[in-house]
């Protein structure tokens, strides 16, 4: 249990994804304000250098390193065995938070005590909305529900929708029964309480379980869409090869197989099985055909960064930018983050400034401009480095 002094405990896995990590810390200590913090990166064993590359980092961070990949959920219990903050927030290290998140939700939480977890309302890399930040407990009508794509045809369902609650406002706290995993805001108490993940799950499924077991607690879930997170989504598997969606479908599998064993025959089983192993050939090839169109649009065709105000922005950073993209062509403009849509609607490419360009700002601009198929990316230039969805560009 959190021993007071500490308000919140922060627990990342990374595996070979330093630099977003290195860009989670930033969105994370200019979310502290006036908070007690620590945090937990347990390394599964990366053997990249991530050591060395976080050890620099600001604040009162704890470094776990394993000798083998240990999992996703073995590895948050490492950091939830040493845990001492009131709350403790489980987070992907593949994701940013906007600088009220945590006081936000540490306020709510503190007024609110039969709560004992929030998720995130998620934003894609794209500016839209991410579905799985509210779900429902996965069963076999939602599973097959997927599979014949009934519940993309009617999202707001309450049948047909009902593994991602598509009825409910994203923009409305919501007690629900699963958020996402990839951010996760837990009274400690009850986190211990429930001993943390299952270590059976290596990764994918577990946070179903976790929030399911909650269902055994006097405490409830939230959906809170005052704080928010953008999810890069799948940075420490960037290939999506058939073996790693398989990967992800045994989570679920491995779900059923420890809660509804015994609540479906034979043939629901059956019937789950097909589901499962269907959805696998259906992802498998619906990512061949993303990796096809992306390498035919390997050119950037021009690219603006935003940043606070145009004339601090140092010509030489500028110029280091434009030359480490080499030989892609490249129109690179320099404009204040208040321009409007019609503006930015010009470039394919969007580079925030994080040095003068708040992740507040720059989620309402990539929700604003969600469906206009421009890319985002955030600019550390301490680290000198740019980020994206699977990019990472050094200079």
């Amino acid at each position: 249990m959190g021993n007071g002094a500490t308000d919140i405990s922060i627990i990342i896995v990374n595996y070979r994804v330093k630099e977003y990590v290195a860009l989670l810390l930033d969105s994370i200590q200019k979310s502290k304000k006036n908070l007690s913090i620590e945090i937990f990166i347990v390394d599964n064993n990366s053997n990249d250098g991530f050591y060395e590359y976080l050890n620099s980092e600001q604040g009162d961070i704890h470094f776990i390193r394993n000798s083998e990949n240990a999992g996703f959920a073995k590895a948050n219990n490492q950091g939830i065995e040493r845990a001492c903050g009131s709350y403790t927030l489980l987070i992907n290290p593949d994701t940013i938070i906007q600088e009220d998140s945590l006081t936000t939700m540490k306020q709510y939480m503190d007024e609110t005590r039969d709560c004992g977890v929030l998720g995130f309302k998620m934003i894609n890399p794209d500016g839209s909305f991410a579905k799985e930040s509210k779900r429902s407990v996965p069963d076999l009508n939602t599973g097959i529900f997927r599979v014949l794509g009934l519940d993309v045809m009617f999202p707001k369902s309450r049948v047909f929708g009902s593994r991602y609650l598509g009825w409910l406002d994203k923009d409305e706290v919501a007690e629900v029964p699963v958020v996402s995993g990839a951010g996760m805001f837990w009274r400690t108490s009850v986190l211990k309480s429930l001993k943390g993940f299952d270590e059976d799950f290596f990764m994918y499924g577990e946070d179903d379980d976790l929030c399911y077991r909650v269902q055994s607690t006097d405490y409830k879930i939230n959906y809170f869409p005052l704080a928010k997170l953008l999810h890069f989504k799948g940075e420490s598997e960037r290939e999506t090869s058939l073996k790693s969606l398989k990967k992800m479908n045994k989570g679920l599998k491995q779900f059923f197989n420890k809660h509804y064993k015994g609540h479906y025959n034979i043939i629901s089983r059956g019937l789950i099985s097909i589901a499962f192993n269907s959805r696998t050939i259906i992802q498998y090839l619906f990512q061949k055909v993303i990796r096809k169109d992306n390498a035919k649009e390997s050119e950037i065709d021009s690219a603006v960064i935003l940043c606070g105000t145009e004339k601090d922005f140092p010509d030489f950073l500028k110029d280091d930018i434009s030359s480490s993209l080499k030989t892609i062509p490249i129109c690179l403009g320099i404009k204040n983050i208040a321009d409007g849509k019609e503006v930015l609607n010009n470039y394919d490419q969007i580079i925030f400034d994080t040095s003068s360009v708040s992740y507040t700002e720059a989620f309402v601009t990539m929700e604003r401009l969600k469906g206009s198929g421009t890319n985002f990316y955030f600019l550390l230039a301490k680290r000198k480095i740019v980020i994206g969805k699977s990019k990472v560009i050094k200079f």
